[in-house]
């Protein structure tokens, strides 16, 4: 049942992303500001193409909480959808035989999306997602098949030059990757489980860099550094 519903989702996705509006059609008030700020938080060049096992990891990190990427487009109204308002406003729409609703909520300083679909058993809580209207700081969260409760949690911060950081993590924690890119593409990635630091990357523009491997008591079991030549 569960592979099942998630395999629904996923084939929503693929082709609703297709058929989605042009950017200049969007409604404006839908699209978060980390879908364009997420574009710009990189690493450097040299760091990407490295054969170096550590860069290669921490490349890694980066591009798994960019994954957030994957739900942008459950949280922008197609053409055709309909609009309804009463104090909050809501969208619907069809394919397949899938209704999606988006409820879009306002403060003066934040929006909020609630995504629900129904497969044909009634809504289901899918996404939920909440930012800044000047998109310093927004929470995204993926919820259980039942909607329940929220399995994944994206959480992320932005300053006033564009240096972000993201945090991904499960439900229990089990794993959280922590993850801050400067726009000079330097930056540092951790990864934690249960509380405890494991691994901790840092990496400089020019993609030099260093790592530490910490044991289950906080002492460091390894260390490395590697330079531009290494890469």
């Amino acid at each position: 049942m569960k592979n099942r519903y998630f395999l629904t989702l996923l084939l929503f996705v693929l082709v609703f992303g297709a058929c989605k509006k042009d950017a200049e059609e969007k409604i404006e008030a839908t699209r978060m500001k980390l879908v364009d700020k997420l574009e710009k938080l990189d690493v450097p060049e040299a760091m990407k193409n490295s054969s170096n096992s550590n860069a290669q990891q921490a490349v890694s990190y980066v591009d798994m909480v960019k994954g957030v990427a994957d739900y942008f487009s459950w949280f922008e109204v197609p053409e055709g959808a309909v609009r309804s308002k009463s104090t909050d406003e809501v969208y619907f729409w069809t394919y397949n035989g899938v209704t999606v609703w988006e409820t879009l909520s306002e403060t003066s300083t934040s929006y909020k999306w609630t995504i629900e679909i129904d497969t044909g058993s009634g809504k289901i809580k899918a996404y939920e997602s909440e930012e800044k209207k000047d998109g310093s700081y927004g929470v995204l969260k993926v919820f259980n098949e039942s909607g329940s409760s929220a399995i994944y949690t994206y959480e992320w911060t932005f300053d006033s030059a564009g240096n972000g950081s993201i945090i991904w993590k499960d439900a229990t924690e089990s794993f959280v990757y922590d993850v801050s890119v400067n726009v000079i593409k330097s930056g540092e990635a951790k990864w934690i489980s249960n509380g405890d630091l494991f691994y901790h990357f840092s990496w400089n523009s020019d993609g030099s860099g260093s790592y530490y491997y910490y044991g289950d008591n906080g002492e460091v079991l390894l260390s490395e550094s590697w330079t531009v030549n290494d890469l």
